[in-house]
């Protein structure tokens, strides 16, 4: 099944949402819908809509419809425009691409449930032994306060432990996971064919930003990247990566 981006980053465990719609955004623009100018640190950067969104991603189409949505003319923006504005639109990207659904799919439904009552009954039993702590901590002796933490404690972490144990995945689950794990290492191995070319790191560079390894998967290619993309404007490409 074909991922954008963003869902590559979020299923790869990256829980850097931040950085998961920039990788879309990067990967929109190698598509030809936006142009991306900036300075050789970065900032200012102006983004422009070189055309209108025809596909058929959703998180795609409400990512171009955000950041334009904080444009005078609807054609560019600049990072002026988006500060302390498109942090506020970022869950509505997440939510509008397919990653809460593959995440769902992934799962089957009567593991998650036994999980999460797990997770709900240690943590109540971890709660009402720190409220009876705290209730009675003059009748106990510090040694005995002591204990009951080390035991409320030893209850919330085997709630976490059960949450990573008992989920089970679905055989489309077992299928994506295996898939995204695969790609993300090709992306950081070290014997990653530089020979691919160009277009091979245009492309890829998105997924690699999305996975938070930008700046190594750049330096893979530093032998064969002599240009910046098309789409970019700077004198310093490798900037970019500090984009957010």
């Amino acid at each position: 099944k074909n991922i954008n981006p963003l869902e590559f980053g979020l299923l790869s465990s990256s829980i850097n949402q931040n950085n998961a719609v920039v990788a879309l955004l990067f990967h929109l623009a190698e598509e030809g819908y936006l142009k991306i100018d900036s300075d050789e640190n970065g900032k200012p950067f102006t983004i422009t809509k070189i055309k209108d969104y025809d596909g058929s991603d959703n998180a795609a189409k409400k990512l171009i419809e955000c950041i334009f949505s904080h444009s005078s003319d609807g054609i560019t923006v600049t990072d002026k425009n988006l500060k302390n504005e498109f942090y506020k639109d970022i869950p509505k990207i997440v939510n509008a691409s397919n990653y809460h659904k593959l995440h769902k799919e992934s799962f089957d439904r009567k593991s998650v449930t036994i999980c999460t009552l797990a997770i709900v009954v240690n943590s109540i039993l971890a709660i009402a032994i720190i409220a009876l702590i705290a209730a009675q901590i003059d009748t106990y002796a510090t040694g005995k306060a002591g204990l009951l933490s080390i035991v409320a404690i030893t209850l919330i972490t085997l709630a976490i432990i059960i949450s990573c144990f008992i989920r089970k995945r679905t055989d489309f689950g077992d299928k994506l996971f295996t898939q995204v794990k695969s790609y993300a290492d090709t992306i950081k191995s070290t014997n990653i064919l530089s020979n691919q070319g160009a277009s091979y790191f245009y492309y890829t560079y998105a997924f690699a930003f999305a996975i938070g390894y930008a700046t190594q998967f750049s330096k893979k290619f530093k032998d064969v990247i002599v240009e910046p993309p098309s789409w970019y404007s700077g004198t310093n490409f490798n900037s970019i990566s500090g984009f957010t």
